[in-house]
């Protein structure tokens, strides 16, 4: 894409504000009108040496590679404000550009509703379908995007993060002080969290407590559960007054992105780990953050990391439930939910796992699929069982051949004598008579 072209156009950042006429409230759905925006990231140590068309496909997984090689060729991908070519490497600390027409999926059109405001925090009611901060295919569709346009706020920092499916409470501090102070309280345990969901079937009357280990694939946005106890035996549902597996602090850590979140991010550290309170990205912060990672074996996931972050290993996760009400049929079940670890997706696949997921997820609603357990074709079904012998059947004998022999022979005597006797009545009764 030539400069000339994109002259006259309002390219939009991610500095550029929400505003009220960016939206269309139509049937119960909140619109936001397409837009022309500059997606920036910069070139991280662990890209260094790449080529930028595959960068750009590996990184950022929502466009084949096809895309993103003629996005290069046509200027729409540039390094440093100048076109290059499919193969060009990058180099560390270089800015890459990414210049699209942003069409944003719908979301519900409640409104997010002020429940408490003081000088330093927010609370609000957050409706699902969502997200909380820009990522992925959304950025004006969010709760914070909605507060600065219908609300006048500034920069909040969110404390915590819901799914974009879930609805709730949401807590965001209105200063870095305060996101701070909430954050050493979350890390403390002196902050807990709990959710109400409604569960598919009959739970358990009794507290149980989930200890099974989660694995999220960021490639298709979904969590799993590896059912591996760290004795090597399989993952059990507990009831709450036993020990479990190792608690982390509530709340704390983790990610609760939606699949939807799985797009490139707007700039580096915009889109972080669900689970953990926003704050200023202090290049002490970074530094730290980015060497924490690195230990994990997740390098780059730190500091808000492109597409590409995704956790590929399994993580401890621990839930309890307790059940507070059960459908008049059966059918569903209120249930009660303390998460003790924050990973991504955990009640949900946690539910998913005990066998009652929560009733409206069309995410894990369905059972998980089993994995295959070897490549070549499963063998045929087994043959039908043959049915019993009838009451009345015998094992044959040689004496049974012999016997139904001598039964035809003895019918064909019989009829024999009685054509006989048929016939000698016929010519002695006419002798008689003369």
């Amino acid at each position: 894409m030539a400069s000339g072209l994109r002259e006259g156009i309002q390219w939009e950042d991610p500095s550029s504000m929400a505003t009220r006429d960016d939206y269309i409230v139509q049937g119960g759905r909140r619109y936001v009108k397409p837009y022309f925006f500059q997606f920036v990231a910069h070139v991280k140590q662990r890209w260094h040496g790449r080529g930028i068309a595959e960068l750009f496909a590996s990184e950022f997984r929502q466009r084949p590679l096809q895309y993103y090689e003629e996005a290069v060729r046509v200027g729409r991908i540039q390094v440093d404000g100048r076109n290059v070519t499919p193969d060009c490497t990058v180099k560390q600390s270089q800015t890459m550009t990414h210049y699209v027409h942003r069409h944003e999926p719908s979301v519900d059109a409640s409104p997010v509703e002020v429940l408490h405001e003081s000088d330093s925090v927010l609370v609000v009611c957050k409706p699902s379908s969502m997200p909380v901060h820009p990522c992925g295919q959304y950025r004006k569709n969010t709760v914070l995007s909605v507060l600065q346009a219908f609300h006048g706020y500034g920069q909040l920092f969110p404390i915590h993060r819901l799914d974009r499916s879930v609805s709730g409470l949401l807590i965001l501090a209105k200063t870095a002080a305060a996101a701070e102070t909430f954050r050493l309280q979350m890390m403390s345990g002196q902050i807990h969290k709990q959710y109400i969901a409604r569960v598919a079937g009959t739970f358990p009357a009794n507290p149980v407590e989930v200890c099974a280990a989660v694995l999220y694939d960021a490639r298709a946005g979904v969590s799993r559960v590896v059912a591996t106890a760290p004795q090597g035996q399989p993952s059990q549902q507990l009831t709450a007054p036993q020990p479990a597996c190792e608690k982390e602090g509530e709340g704390r850590g983790g990610k609760t992105e939606d699949r939807d979140c799985g797009e490139e991010k707007a700039r580096v550290g915009e889109c972080e780990g669900e689970g953990k309170a926003a704050r200023p990205r202090k290049a002490r912060d970074v530094r730290k953050a980015r060497a924490m990672a690195k230990r994990q074996g997740r390098a780059g996931k730190a500091g808000g990391g492109g597409e590409g972050a995704e956790e590929d290993k399994e993580k401890t996760a621990v839930t309890r439930f307790e059940r507070q009400a059960v459908a008049g049929d059966g059918t569903c079940s209120i249930v009660r939910c303390w998460p003790r670890t924050g990973r991504t997706h955990q009640i949900r696949v946690h539910l998913q796992h005990v066998g009652h997921p929560v009733g409206n997820d069309d995410l894990y609603l369905l059972p998980p699929p089993q994995a295959p357990t070897t490549l070549s074709p499963p063998p045929p079904p087994p043959p039908p069982p043959l049915p019993p012998p009838l009451p009345y059947a015998r094992r044959p004998t040689i004496f049974q051949p012999f016997l139904s022999h001598m039964l035809l022979l003895l019918l064909l005597l019989l009829l024999l004598v009685m054509r006989i006797l048929v016939i000698a009545e016929v010519v002695v009764v006419p002798g008689m008579l003369m």
